[in-house]
């Protein structure tokens, strides 16, 4: 049988660490450009989701552009019955 939660967590772990070679040699815009395409290729991916999201909260609290905050909106609620990532984003704004 399939540990779904171990599965979870090495696709999370392997996630982060290209994120870490995406911005270590593109910045945080290389990141955003990554993970928009991620969010894109695969709209289910919750995870790719959540991180778009904190990384659009990140840009607003650093530049202040407001517009960052939509786009963060935009990334949480992607797809219907996203419960996990809405209430998190409402913690934060």
């Amino acid at each position: 049988m399939v540990n779904v939660a171990a599965c979870l967590c090495t696709v999370r772990c392997v996630l982060l660490l290209l994120l870490l070679v995406v911005t270590f040699a593109h910045g945080e815009v290389g990141a955003i450009s990554f993970l928009e395409e991620k969010v894109r290729s695969d709209p289910d991916d919750f995870i790719a989701q959540n991180q778009l999201a904190t990384r659009y909260l990140d840009q607003l609290r650093s530049t202040g552009d407001d517009a960052y905050l939509a786009k963060a909106r935009k990334a949480a609620f992607m797809r219907k019955g996203r419960e996990a990532i809405a209430p998190i984003l409402r913690g934060l704004i």
